[in-house]
């Protein structure tokens, strides 16, 4: 991640949040984990799924750097 620059964010979703409940029903996800990037090409960003695969987050992260250059 540092080598694309990637910063990386943590919400706590621990106690009950109506901020992060609102996020994730904002991108019509309802449970925990939420993963995605966001860039300038991709303000509303590229959502990975629920059970993350390395192929997914690494195709994820080739997009952003694709419209980054």
């Amino acid at each position: 991640f540092k080598a694309s620059n990637v910063r990386l964010m943590k919400g706590d979703y621990t106690k009950p949040s109506n901020e992060i409940r609102e996020f994730l029903e904002e991108n019509n996800r309802y449970a925990i984990p939420f993963n995605a990037f966001y860039s300038k090409h991709y303000p509303n960003g590229i959502l990975l799924p629920e059970l993350l695969k390395k192929e997914s987050v690494l195709s994820a992260l080739a997009k952003v750097e694709k419209k980054g250059k």
